[in-house]
């Protein structure tokens, strides 16, 4: 059985292979500089620091999973 950690790394493992449309959504967007992104539904990290790295503005994360923002706040250093 697994553990709430384990599934965790799981789910990031998977999210991982989406990126790449991340970076295909994003690059299809006008330039802005320093633009301040909403990341609804952000989960525990891999889109939004992808979003935040490509940015280079301010990204806004919210989720209903508790642990999850957490674990990405953590992650960030907050």
């Amino acid at each position: 059985m697994y553990n709430e950690e384990q599934l965790q790394i799981e789910k990031d493992s998977l999210r991982k292979n989406f990126l790449k449309y991340t970076r295909k959504a994003f690059r299809m967007l006008p330039q802005l500089d320093k633009p301040r992104i909403l990341d609804m539904g952000c989960g525990s990290r891999v889109t939004t620091l992808e979003l935040a790295r490509l940015s280079k503005g301010e990204i806004t994360g919210i989720d209903i999973d508790q642990c999850s923002l957490y674990r990405l706040t953590r992650r960030i250093g907050v």
